[in-house]
């Protein structure tokens, strides 16, 4: 006989795979080859946000666990948060503030599909050097390297021949499926927040909050390297919103698929509505002090 509640929690345990292929599925959609060439037209832009997204977020999420003296457990989580490239909702964020959506599209495109070689090492890395557990937890390089393409850069390279193919077909599905993968994303995190005291200490939030810092210091970074390098005021508020959103579908999965470990999860309670006030905050003041004529 099918046991139905073994059968239903291995469903639920695959929510945030189903979640984040899902939505970079719908995020091909919304894709073209022309997206992958801004870095080529506009080489300073793209290589700013690349450089900020995958070189610059792991050090300063770094150099604050260091600062702060975080717990090895939330230092890793926040190293978690900084190794996840934003994905979708950065896109929607850069047009709230009126961003450079093509730069956007293209950041999130090009750092999406590299997620699935630098993540392993950055997280791994992380657990290393600060030493986390007993030493016996490390992502596989290979295994996890597979299972990010699989969810990650494959879905986006699907949604883009679906586009190309069957463009009716990504006309009517795109925005559902989008929706969808989000919905399968909310199921464990309201599961995890109806048990948050039983999985998270009451000393660990204060520490937690320092997702708010990397949030808030990376969007300030973002803006200010834009703005300090020539950029146009459309671009510069892009590479805050790209280097300061990341992408927490992603970081969901890392967590609980492939560490399967929630006492991880405290920096990202904090890092998810900072990054919706931050972006909101941002999209107020570029609307009133940044436009461009």
């Amino acid at each position: 006989m099918i046991n139905f509640a073994s059968l239903l929690d291995s469903i639920i345990s695959l929510l945030p795979s189903i979640a984040i292929f899902s939505l970079m599925f719908s995020m091909g959609m919304g894709l073209v080859t022309q997206d992958f060439l801004y870095v080529f037209r506009k080489p300073k832009a793209a290589v700013l946000g690349l450089i900020g997204q995958i070189v610059l977020l792991p050090i300063v999420g770094a150099l604050i666990a260091i600062v702060f003296r975080l717990d090895p457990h939330i230092a890793v989580g926040l190293m978690i948060i900084a190794a996840c490239p934003g994905g979708a909702t950065s896109n929607a964020f850069s047009v709230l503030v009126k961003g450079d959506i093509a730069l956007s599209i293209s950041l999130t495109a090009m750092s999406s599909l590299l997620a699935f070689i630098t993540l392993p090492i950055i997280v791994n890395a992380s657990l290393g050097f600060f030493e986390y557990g007993d030493g016996t937890i490390r992502l596989s390089f290979v295994d996890t390297a597979v299972q990010l393409f699989l969810t990650t850069a494959l879905p986006v390279m699907l949604g883009m021949l679906c586009r190309v193919f069957v463009p009716k077909f990504t006309n009517y599905v795109g925005k559902p499926l989008f929706y969808f993968g989000f919905m399968c994303l909310l199921y464990p995190m309201i599961s995890f927040f109806k048990n948050f005291s039983g999985i998270i200490d009451h000393s660990d939030i204060l520490q937690s909050a320092s997702a708010i810092v990397l949030n808030v210091t990376m969007m300030l970074i973002g803006a200010g390297l834009g703005a300090l390098l020539g950029l146009s005021k459309r671009q510069s508020k892009t590479l805050a919103v790209e280097v300061g959103i990341q992408n927490f579908a992603l970081v969901m999965v890392v967590i609980i698929v492939f560490l399967k470990d929630l006492t991880l999860i405290a920096p990202s309670i904090f890092y998810l509505p900072s990054m919706y006030i931050a972006a909101f905050a941002l999209s107020f003041f570029s609307r009133k002090y940044m436009n461009e004529k």
